[in-house]
């Protein structure tokens, strides 16, 4: 049985300020962006970090 998570994700230019908890992630390891994963809702935020929950299942993104 899958489980809920956290993912941090880091960027490394300053969000953007539209950026709010409650937003829901995505992801896509496809070059063209056509294979696109769901992460989940965002739970905490800094100027360059997005905390989401992901179920323990989801396939993690890749480090490009």
């Amino acid at each position: 049985m899958a489980s809920i998570q956290s993912i941090t994700l880091t960027f490394p230019q300053p969000l953007n300020v539209s950026v709010q908890i409650g937003d829901t992630v995505y992801y896509s390891n496809d070059i063209n962006g056509k294979d696109i994963v769901l992460i989940g809702l965002i739970t905490a935020i800094t100027s360059n970090t997005i905390t989401a929950e992901i179920l323990s299942t989801t396939p993690r993104p890749t480090l490009t």
